[in-house]
């Protein structure tokens, strides 16, 4: 293998790796645990020569098979969902010391209230929604928690104390928690093993472009 990692060759198969192509793997059962009631290398569906991992179904209804234009629509709306959840955290940031100054408090309490109790509720929420969206589905876990990100914000529109705005700003994190965690899993379920790594980077690129978008572009607001 290349840029020196060592062959493997205790094992038949390396967990978390799959074959792609059938050269080379002649012989195998399977190219990976998800392939494992594929008898033969030959029955495996293949796309341009690359075997597909997953194996979809024959399912017109299977994420897999979405037609090429559905999948690239969720990918732009994914996007600019990042990119604007990515906004949520930083945006007030620039005026911070006027905030504060206006509340009566401190800097270091203000951005305590503002920014820590965010991170605690999307931390909170990335965990807990997933143990949501494995039980009841991703549907109905993102329209919940982006009505808690519009309550959330709204909310911090309005608010008239620092309670308040820690309150509102923990409901906005909560629901920002949701589309950082659930993304990816669904990335996973719409494109094969070969096509993920452009998603998830531009998937990267809308988080982290709304992150830095805010700091230049919020004084103009």
């Amino acid at each position: 293998m290349g840029l020196g990692i060592l062959e493997q060759s205790q094992l038949e198969h390396v967990p978390g790796t799959a074959f792609l192509t059938t050269k080379g793997s002649k012989g195998r059962e399977t190219t990976s645990q998800s392939l494992q009631s594929t008898t033969s290398l030959d029955d495996l569906k293949q796309r341009n020569g690359v075997v597909l991992v997953p194996q979809p179904s024959d399912s017109p209804n299977d994420p897999l098979n979405w037609a090429t234009w559905k999948k690239e629509a969720f990918m732009v709306t994914f996007a600019f969902a990042m990119g604007c959840v990515g906004c949520v955290g930083p945006l007030l940031s620039a005026a911070a010391v006027q905030m504060a100054v206006g509340w009566d408090t401190t800097i270091a309490e203000f951005v305590r209230n503002y920014n820590s109790v965010y991170l605690a509720g999307v931390a909170i929420s990335s965990i807990v929604n997933i143990a949501f969206a494995v039980k009841y589905g991703k549907r109905p876990v993102f329209i919940v928690n982006s009505l808690l990100l519009a309550v959330g914000n709204f909310g911090g529109a309005g608010a008239t104390s620092l309670p308040s705005m820690a309150g509102s700003r923990f409901i906005a994190g909560w629901g920002v928690g949701c589309w950082q965690s659930l993304i990816p899993a669904n990335i996973a379920e719409i494109w094969f093993v070969h096509q993920r790594g452009f998603r998830l980077a531009v998937f990267n690129l809308g988080l982290i472009g709304g992150l830095n978008s805010c700091y230049p572009s919020a004084p103009l607001f």
